[in-house]
């Protein structure tokens, strides 16, 4: 009896002891397994939305409203006896610790008026500052994002492939992929013009070496800019001047439709036939029959699997910034949808 009683104050105290080191060590075991797959899910959502949007069928968007947690430590004492002639001859007791965790996890539709607008206006000048200031070049954001700069058209699936077309975006890709090069190389930097989250224009400043390279002739020719400027004020509009640059935006809804545009598969029709507008884009999302392997991200849709390659570096940049502008345009209205789903995971 001394010796169960010594069993049981010993497990109290080892029990007591591990209680006090439970929230830091659930949080070291737990937080990264939360991250990873959150981070996981959303790739494959958003790649799933533009596999949709390139077979005609509506996006779905899904926000993980909260995760809630509940680790428990608990213990349980067992006893063995054995008896022989009715009388008790043996005995023993069986401690046991248990640890269980039930998260609660709540899924919230991205739905009603006010989601839907920030899907369908057009991104304004913040969103395209914030990414060119935090490593995205000119390129890589105005292809996507622009649908026509100075009343030169970019590549938009509502207009005929007609000759005149296809070389007006052909020499709008060439003119934004020059302004990139000039961007990567140190010769263009962008500021604001006014204040807040709204600023009224974009101010790209070419240093002296800018207006000498073959890139800015390039572009200020297509552009109708003058190339001797060293200050061009971009701003929203559809015509522009010799030192502005009139930028006509897609919205968020446009621009994942553009890039869906770039996803081939064999039962359908091309989207986007002249390739070399692929190429400058850079942007690829590669169908297999099989699971693809080394992919960041993969999902499957009809029977197909559709994935982006983990050393694409190109291709990762433009997914994650698409990540990062619906976060920015579509995100900050997500509590205007009252549904939502709660799972008590058992």
């Amino acid at each position: 009896m001394i010796l169960a009683r010594w069993s049981f104050s010993f497990l109290a105290i080892v029990l007591l002891a591990g209680c006090g080191k439970l929230g830091p060590n659930y949080i070291e075991k737990s937080r990264g397994s939360y991250i990873d797959v959150i981070a996981q899910t959303d790739r494959e959502e958003l790649l799933s939305n533009l596999v949709r949007l390139r077979h005609s069928e509506a996006p779905v968007f899904v926000q993980i409203d909260s995760i809630t947690a509940s680790p428990d430590l608990g213990f349980r004492l067992g006893a063995e006896v054995t008896l022989d002639s009715s009388v008790v001859s043996s005995g023993k007791l069986t401690p046991s610790l248990t640890y269980t965790e039930q998260p609660t996890i709540v899924f919230k539709p991205l739905l009603g008026r006010e989601f839907s607008k920030e899907l369908l206006l057009p991104i304004s000048l913040m969103p395209i500052f914030i990414l060119l200031e935090n490593g995205w070049s000119i390129d890589a954001v105005l292809l996507p994002l622009a649908r026509s700069i100075n009343g030169i058209r970019n590549y938009d699936q509502q207009f005929d492939q007609s000759a005149s077309f296809v070389k007006e975006y052909r020499d709008f890709t060439a003119a934004v992929v020059a302004l990139g090069e000039l961007h990567r190389a140190g010769h263009v930097s962008i500021g604001t013009e006014g204040t807040g989250d709204a600023p009224s224009a974009l101010i790209m400043v070419l240093n002296d070496a800018a207006r000498l390279t073959a890139s800015w002739r390039l572009a200020s020719g297509v552009f109708g800019l003058d190339p001797n400027a060293s200050e061009i004020r971009v701003g929203m509009g559809l015509t522009g001047n010799k030192t502005t640059l009139a930028l006509e935006t897609r919205p968020l809804m446009g621009t994942m439709r553009y890039l869906s545009s770039f996803i081939e598969e064999s039962s359908l029709k091309p989207a986007i036939q002249d390739r070399s507008v692929h190429d400058r884009l850079g942007f690829t999302v590669s169908t297999s029959a099989q699971v693809p392997e080394g992919a960041i991200v993969a999902i499957e849709h009809r029977e197909n699997w559709f994935s982006i390659d983990a050393n694409d570096t190109r291709s990762k940049e433009i997914f994650m910034m698409l990540r990062i502008l619906f976060n920015l345009q579509a995100q900050q209205s997500s509590s205007s949808s009252g549904v939502a789903l709660t799972l008590p995971v058992r």
